[in-house]
């Protein structure tokens, strides 16, 4: 899926890391802004590692690119990505940007 919040405050909601995605069929969110948007992970049981990698299971980490950014989650405590969001437009993010 490919979601973009338009202006103003938006609440991103992920219900599962099945509707996530992972690989090319991921989700994309165009136009989040940090500081003002929210990505939910309630549903997920899931702690934001910050850029640390994937180190345990129901942890997700953010990696920056010039273009965006991916946040991987790790649910299962394999080490390996279980779902892939990917921010586009170079956002930053901080862990207040997630409701957890």
């Amino acid at each position: 899926d490919v979601m973009s919040g338009g202006p103003g405050a938006d609440v991103f909601v992920f219900a599962s890391a099945a509707h996530i995605g992972i690989g090319a069929g991921r989700d994309v969110i165009t136009d989040f802004t940090s500081g003002v948007d929210d990505i939910d992970l309630t549903a997920l049981n899931t702690m934001f590692n910050g850029t640390g990698g994937l180190v345990g299971g129901g942890q997700a980490s953010f990696y920056h690119f010039a273009a965006g950014g991916l946040l991987i989650g790790d649910q299962n405590g394999d080490g390996t990505a279980d779902w892939v969001l990917e921010l586009t437009g170079a956002p930053g993010v901080t862990a207040g940007d997630f409701l957890l």
